[in-house]
């Protein structure tokens, strides 16, 4: 081929080419060669030496430059290359200006795929930094250009080529087109992919909207008596080594998502034919691999399975890739790569190094880690007979700390299936007894003595302790002491017994925060029932409803409600009476919590004296309660969490101060009460701390000084209102605690204290960690047949410990549904809580979300609480949830905002600055503004009351004229390309058929026809007419701000 002739490419390279495309610095696709030689070098023989191989192989003189929209190779000169020394300070570190020297980009139109630069160190030290993108270069090459710089240095002349790359790679392209070769191996991938969906490992961080190519990594070597021992599993097994290795790495796929279908990559040297052994050139392919992992085989089985599909993958591996992903037309997004995230390859041990006469040579370490994929797991054999593993991660996604310990989980996994290579998949350990027991330590903490007493009993020994003691401030101010309120709790409790109260009874109670509430709910627990907490503004119905649920025997309620129909009485309705009241025990029902039903049916919590004592006395050892310090109880009594506020300080000596009826939903009152009493502690749940936290000023902080500690509970506390939370206190020391747990449960049962690592750089966007068990609690994560995963591997969440609710009143199904046998203690039992999550290395629970808050759009798995977290942050916004509606177009994600004020961001802005942050597939279809979320009375969304979407709130899909001088163009430019009669304003380029290589197309011609430069980027992440039109509209006028408007308009239209 001829000097600067523009030829044909090779199909290989317009793939890579068009990947460059839309990452033109080509860290992604950087084949990194760095090696150090020690010795007299003969720096002009090595320079002559690495010109000799970039002159012998036009592959890597080859540029890409487009004619008529199409990609095309163009061979520069051997003069083009050059190879320059530069002499290094004794104070600048070589791996640092290897490092730089490795990311600079690559001008593929101008320029050529490779790069050299020599650093001297000292006279017998130096640094040779080859960089080649993969469009040139692959891990075979790296091996012949080694083997002929050792050649070429030492003045051997070398075999002319038999061919070029170029010439090789054409021919395997013609022969494509041959008979029904492609026609039959498309139809076979499309039958062996058929509703495979995106796989990817669980991931730390949001999924930015465009991949960074940064990694992550962690390595492990496999002795040579482990790697004989899985050799020879396979050989048994009429397997190959890799056969194996890619089988136990889709076993930890499988195990470290929970997913069963599973679907990697894997890279094909295309190097059978022996003129191929000797070139330099990207002789690779990709082959997708999918296995079913369901049932839990035996791992000899899945073998056996797992050869089936590969040599059925390996037969028709002739698809190019790029073909392949065009036929299937999987979701085009930027954020990920097509078909597959995770890549599997196993690759012959380090290539040789260059024997360099009177020099040492070694291979440099490369600091800087590129993932072309979310997850790539490599395997290299060593001349030992051992195999080297590197696990590498995309850094923006993982932490560090996530893929090594992924690294360590799958040695652990490939040594136990050395020793034992038929064990069920299921049953293979992933982590190390030790590293269990560590776990087990925390997650399941030794039993903490704690008195074995009712409630009530903690508040009479304070009133006989301290009688004059302030226990209660009434809204009105006045003040109850210890003394008056056991004797009228005394009073109450035997009036109920008169009334026919027995033990274990239920007693609703239907009072607003005043005076009478606590009296009445310590009677009832003296007279030995349990108290039914209710709303003042419950509908009757539902009153009634609740009570007869509950076969309660009386309610007590504030005077003037609507009658429920059920024996209910006032305080002032309760006559003295001499009856004998019963003993409480610690098993003792204390509470009925009803909580929402999926089938509408409330479920009725039955909670007892000690699961109850046990968090009050956890609390006090957490917080320690000074006599006579205020907490402020502000929650409705019917959340669970206003328990803590009303029994902790009474039963610590403490005071309870209570804020008037319906002002728990007012920062503004929540802040002078607390203030105005000296409140020590508050509690919030999230979306209720976030309106504090914006209320709160340095002066109400000011006017609060004994402010110590705040608890979130209730729902999923985000790193964003961390942070905000600690700007807000500044300098003071005010804790922020994370609880989580369940109402069957006894309210929490984990605690995290908040600190600056929640919401630092490396902490991710999800749920701020949940913490470890509060005392004499458990928390395990299991997996769907019932068995405790290792750390970082997503499971469901149970509980365990004495604070276990004896179950739902009256309802046996769903008690054992729910409350569910212990998987290795006869007898006990755990808590079905329906949350994911997951353990963190240290034992901390990690929240992933609700079991059924995960959803599937267009075969896309979404977490909608990212799609929430991102509402969030537009300033824009106060509040906002995700739901999914069914449309008449299929189900949609439906985003519900809150303005943060008067001035609401214009939908179409929001759902352009979602567009910005989340991956296409995640942004929602439908936007709705509210003025407020609709909340439950705990201060918990109320799902079910938002209202439904209509359809003209869906982004629209019937067809829209142009608006516009420029969308018209843009859409006449797409319709042309496209071979449509007429394309709309809103009309969507991938979903009306365009893919890659077109994309490339039309932007070229958009570029020449607006007159500014275009990237193919633009298509993927301004998908539609307008949004395009609007993009180009900004490029143009900014770069002709000089131009008058008419003629601004003139290029803009011409």
């Amino acid at each position: 081929m001829k000097c600067g002739e523009a030829a044909e490419l090779p199909r290989s390279q317009r793939r890579l080419w068009f990947t460059h495309q839309l990452d033109p610095s080509g860290q992604e696709l950087l084949v990194p060669l760095v090696l150090r030689f020690t010795g007299p070098l003969d720096v002009a023989a090595l320079r002559a030496a690495v010109t000799g191989i970039v002159a012998r192989h036009e592959v890597l003189r080859t540029s890409v430059i487009t004619v008529d929209d199409e990609p095309k190779a163009v061979v520069r000169p051997v003069s083009a290359f050059a190879l320059p020394l530069t002499e290094l300070s004794p104070v600048t570190d070589p791996r640092a200006a290897a490092d730089a020297e490795l990311r600079a980009g690559f001008d593929l139109a101008n320029g050529l795929p490779i790069r050299a630069r020599l650093f001297r160190m000292d006279e017998h030290d130096h640094l040779l930094c080859v960089s080649v993108h993969h469009i040139a270069f692959d891990g075979w090459s790296a091996g012949v250009f080694q083997k002929e710089l050792t050649a070429l240095y030492a003045g051997q002349a070398l075999e002319p080529l038999p061919a070029q790359f170029r010439e090789v790679a054409l021919e395997a392209d013609a022969r494509l087109a041959e008979g029904d070769r492609l026609t039959k191996g498309l139809e076979f991938w499309r039958n062996e992919l058929a509703g495979a969906e995106p796989f990817e490992l669980p991931t730390d961080r949001a999924r930015p909207p465009r991949r960074a190519g940064r990694g992550v990594t962690g390595s492990f070597t496999l002795p040579a008596a482990v790697v004989s021992a899985l050799d020879g599993a396979a050989r048994a097994r009429r397997a190959t080594l890799f056969t194996v290795l890619l089988a136990a790495s889709q076993v930890f796929c499988y195990r470290a998502s929970g997913r069963t279908d599973v679907v990697t990559g894997t890279s094909v040297a295309e190097r059978e034919q022996a003129v191929r052994t000797g070139l330099i050139g990207p002789f690779l392919g990709m082959l997708v691999l999918r296995n079913d992992l369901a049932g839990n085989p035996a791992f000899g089985a899945l073998v056996a399975a797992v050869r089936r599909r590969m040599i059925g993958a390996f037969a028709h591996r002739h698809v190019p890739f790029d073909l392949l992903v065009e036929e299937l037309a999987p979701e085009r997004d930027l954020s990920r790569t097509p078909l597959f995230g995770v890549l599997v390859d196993i690759q012959p041990g380090a290539n040789s190094l260059p024997e360099l006469p009177g020099v040492r040579t070694e291979a440099a370490p490369v600091t800087w880690q590129t993932s072309r994929y979310d997850t790539e797991i490599a395997f290299s054999t060593q001349a030992d007979g051992t195999v080297a593993c590197r696990v590498t991660g995309d850094a923006a996604l993982y932490r560090a700390d996530t893929v090594r310990r992924w690294a360590s989980q799958l040695e652990t996994l490939l040594t136990s299936l050395a020793a034992a290579p038929d064990t069920s998949i299921d049953e293979i350990p992933m982590a190390t007894d030790a590293e269990l027991a560590a776990l087990r330590a925390v997650t399941v903490p030794k039993p903490v003595p704690f008195p074995q007493r009712g409630l009530h009993e903690f508040v009479d020994d304070q009133a006989a302790a301290t009688p004059n003691a302030t226990a209660v401030i009434n809204p009105d101010g006045t003040r109850t002491s210890y003394r008056a309120l056991v004797d009228r709790a005394d009073a109450i409790a035997r009036s109920l017994a008169g009334h026919g109260v027995r033990l274990d009874d239920v007693v609703g109670v239907q009072l607003d925060r005043g005076p009478d509430l606590i009296p009445t709910l310590l009677g009832v627990l003296k007279a030995g029932a349990a108290f039914l907490p209710l709303e003042t503004d419950t509908p009757p119905a539902r009153v009634a409803k609740l009570l007869a649920g509950a076969k309660a025997r009386l309610c007590v309620a504030e005077p003037g409600l609507p009658d429920s129909g059920r024996p209910t009485v006032t305080v002032a309705d309760l006559r003295p009476s001499e009856a004998t009241l019963p003993r409480v025990r610690p098993l003792t029902l204390c509470s009925i919590y009803c909580t929402s039903g999926s089938t509408g049916e409330p479920k009725r919590v039955a909670s007892t004296h000690e699961g109850w004592v046990n968090r009050m006395a956890w609390m006090q050892r957490r917080h320690g309660l000074r006599l006579g310090e205020v907490v402020l109880h502000k929650t409705t009594l019917t959340f669970d969490d206003a328990a803590v506020e009303v029994f902790w300080p009474l039963m610590t000596g403490g005071t309870v101060a209570l804020l008037g009826p319906g002002l728990h939903r007012d920062p503004r009152a929540i802040l002078e009460a607390g203030a105005r009493h000296d409140a020590v502690h508050v509690q919030f749940v999230p979306s209720m701390l976030e309106f504090f936290v914006d209320t709160m000023s340095t002066a109400d902080l000011d006017r609060w000084p004994s402010l110590r500690s705040v608890l979130s509970s209730g729902e999923a506390l985000r790193p964003a209102l961390v942070r905000r939370f600690a700007e807000a206190v500044g300098g003071r020391r005010i804790s922020l605690d994370n609880t989580w747990g369940a109402t069957e449960v006894s309210i929490d049962s984990t605690c995290h204290v908040c600190e600056p690592a929640d919401y630092d750089a490396d902490a991710g966007d999800g749920a701020v960690s949940l913490g470890t068990p509060i005392d004499n609690n458990e928390v395990y994560v299991l997996d769907e047949h019932f068995r405790p995963v290792p750390a970082g591997v997503p499971g469901e969440l149970y509980l365990g410990g004495v604070g276990l609710a004896r179950g739902y009143l009256h309802d046996p199904r769903r008690t054992a549904e729910s409350f569910v046998p212990h998987f290795e203690r006869p007898g006990q039992r755990l808590y079905r809580t329906g949350d994911r999550g997951r353990l963190r290395a240290d034992g901390s629970a990690e929240f992933l979300g609700r079991a059924d808050h995960q959803v599937k759009i267009r075969g896309v798995r979404i977490e909608l609480g990212e799609i929430e977290s991102v509402l969030h942050e537009h300033p824009g916004i106060a509040d906002a949830v995700a739901v999914v509606h069914a449309m008449s177009t299929g189900p949609a994600v439906v985003g519900y905002v809150v303005p943060a004020g008067p001035d609401a961001p214009d939908l179409g802005e929001l759902r352009a600055f979602a567009a910005s942050q989340l991956s296409g597939y995640a942004v929602p279809g439908a936007l709705v503004s509210i003025p407020a979320l609709p909340l439950l009375a705990s201060g918990k969304l109320d799902r079910r009351a938002l209202p439904a979407p209509a359809e003209t709130d869906l982004a629209a899909a019937e067809f829209v004229a142009p608006r516009t001088a420029t969308e018209q163009a843009v859409a006449e430019l797409w319709a042309e390309a496209l071979g449509r009669p007429r394309v709309g304003a809103t009309d969507d380029f991938f979903a009306l058929g365009g893919h890659s290589l077109l994309a490339i197309r039309v932007t070229n011609r958009m570029s020449r026809a607006f007159g500014v430069p275009l990237s193919p980027v633009l298509l993927f992440e301004h998908r539609t007419v307008d949004a395009v039109a609007e993009q180009v509209t900004d490029l143009v006028l900014a770069d002709i701000d000089e131009l008058s408007d008419a003629d601004a308009e003139r290029l803009l239209t011409s």
